[in-house]
């Protein structure tokens, strides 16, 4: 079984990636739930027309911090009116990004904070960007106190900072870059959070787990990462899948 709670088709399409096969050997291996994931709310459209035969795929839409600089507030408009439709489980992804040039920090922030109320109001999860930003996103969420949480998309932090995201009702998705050696940090991460609390993720086309480091990344790399989470919880496969599964239906009431 696999599932993946974040991944890209639009950008996959643009990389060239077959989107037929692929879809056809998620469905071959038994592929639970996927989300796919809108940058931007205009991305939604083109997301279903690429992913509209597979019963399997949800969405979420949010409108990422290098939109900043934009007039956002009829993207934000046309983002709440999206929020109605059944399969758009959260809004994301969503968040700051201080790694990157993206306008100005007070840009980011007001924009994350829109959205964070949106979700508020709508009783959604978001799915949470955090690059080199941690401290403001806790800061931001404090002030929002959602009472739906979310997921901290491939995170990227340490325990203390994922545990102030589990006390905040978050899920904390390990995506390929935890089975990089250099990475042994989110191993010690993944060992001391609970289980039911444990998401996992492809961002595909980026950051491919080993074994297929370097090439292009697609949900079907989820059951690596799947490997690896068993292989380092000393938990049988078959047990992880089902509680990740579970973790995902209890997160979006599924």
């Amino acid at each position: 079984m696999l599932i993946d709670s974040h991944f890209h088709p639009v950008i996959m399409q643009e990389k060239g990636l077959n989107m037929t096969a692929i879809f056809s050997e998620m469905q071959r291996m038994d592929t639970k739930y996927a989300i796919a994931i809108a940058t931007h709310p205009t991305e939604i459209q083109i997301i279903k027309n690429i992913c509209n035969t597979q019963p399997y795929i949800y969405y979420a839409s949010g409108i990422y911090p290098s939109f900043c600089t934009e007039n956002y507030d009829i993207i934000l408009e046309e983002l709440e009116n999206q929020l109605s439709t059944e399969k758009i489980l959260a809004i994301g992804e969503i968040g700051l990004d201080y790694y990157h040039n993206y306008g100005t920090k007070e840009k980011q922030k007001k924009l994350f904070k829109k959205q964070l109320l949106l979700a508020e109001k709508h009783r959604k999860p978001v799915i949470l960007h955090i690059r080199d930003s941690f401290e403001d996103v806790f800061i931001c969420l404090k002030e929002a106190k959602l009472s739906s949480g979310g997921i901290a998309h491939c995170f990227s932090g340490n325990y203390k900072q994922a545990k102030t995201l589990l006390d905040m009702g978050f899920y904390i998705s390990f995506a390929g870059n935890i089975t990089y050696k250099n990475n042994t940090y989110l191993t010690d991460v993944l060992k001391k959070i609970p289980q039911d609390r444990i998401l996992i993720e492809t961002d595909s086309p980026f950051l491919s787990p080993l074994p297929v480091r370097g090439k292009p990344n697609t949900p079907l790399n989820t059951a690596y990462i799947m490997d690896f989470i068993s292989d380092k919880l000393k938990i049988k496969r078959t047990s992880i899948e089902t509680q990740i599964i579970n973790n995902f239906k209890t997160l979006f009431k599924l």
